[in-house]
């Protein structure tokens, strides 16, 4: 029901023919439902809902792949299992969650002269997988209904990274040959400052949500622990 709230909110509020405003006011009623959701859920079910937050507001920057890059990719994923089998072994969801931020961050980084924002790229394909698995390993849910609903808020919420507003594009002529220019491997595409400034405090504000259940943090030890 969570998912499909998102979805109605991002397609009267937060599509891409939305002003900034409308969308900044889709990201508020976004994240009130998903912490109204977290409280109804409670104890570390609570923190996976806000973790999933977390995730879709990183996705504010994206990446453009070219046909070279089928090894970045591989690259990723074993960033990312490895850090998840390390994340189910010790409680690192508040480090994951600031690495998080600091990757979202990077896209207000200037892109200079080669019009690629070279280190935001760099920390996508790899700080960024890390930091994705060891909050999935460190923050494992306990009921059915938050393992079901967290991993869809980063897919319903396409607030981020499809509606998130986006400088003007700029047309020029071309004399209809093709482009000598290299591309580049993989690329950072950034909305406007706004859009990652906010994502950057949605994340933020996720991982004081999280923190303020600290007491809580030892659920999945308390569970296992014998006697």
């Amino acid at each position: 029901m969570l998912a499909f709230v998102y979805l109605l909110v991002y397609a009267y509020l937060g599509n891409t023919t939305s002003s900034v405003r409308m969308w900044l006011f889709a990201v508020v009623i976004a994240v009130a439902l998903t912490y109204g959701g977290a409280l109804n859920l409670d104890g570390r079910d609570g923190r996976y809902l806000m973790a999933g937050l977390a995730i879709a507001a990183s996705g504010v920057n994206s990446l453009g792949w070219s046909d070279a890059s089928w090894w970045v990719l591989l690259i990723a994923a074993s960033l990312f299992v490895a850090a998840v089998l390390v994340g189910l072994r010790r409680e690192l969801s508040t480090p994951a969650l600031v690495m998080l931020a600091a990757v979202t961050a990077t896209g207000l980084i200037p892109a200079g002269n080669s019009t690629v924002n070279v280190l935001g790229a760099v920390a996508y394909c790899t700080v960024y997988p890390i930091a994705l698995g060891l909050a999935v390993g460190s923050m494992q849910p306990s009921r059915t209904v938050a393992s079901t609903i967290t991993p869809l808020i980063p897919f319903a919420m396409t607030l981020f990274w499809i509606s998130a507003p986006v400088p003007p594009r700029e047309f020029g002529w071309t004399d209809g040959l093709p482009d000598d220019d290299v591309q580049p491997i993989v690329w950072l595409y950034s909305p406007l400052p706004v859009g990652v400034v906010t994502a950057v405090i949605v994340v933020v504000a996720c991982v004081f949500a999280i923190r303020s259940g600290t007491p809580e943090h030892h659920d999945r030890v308390s569970d296992s622990s014998g006697p």
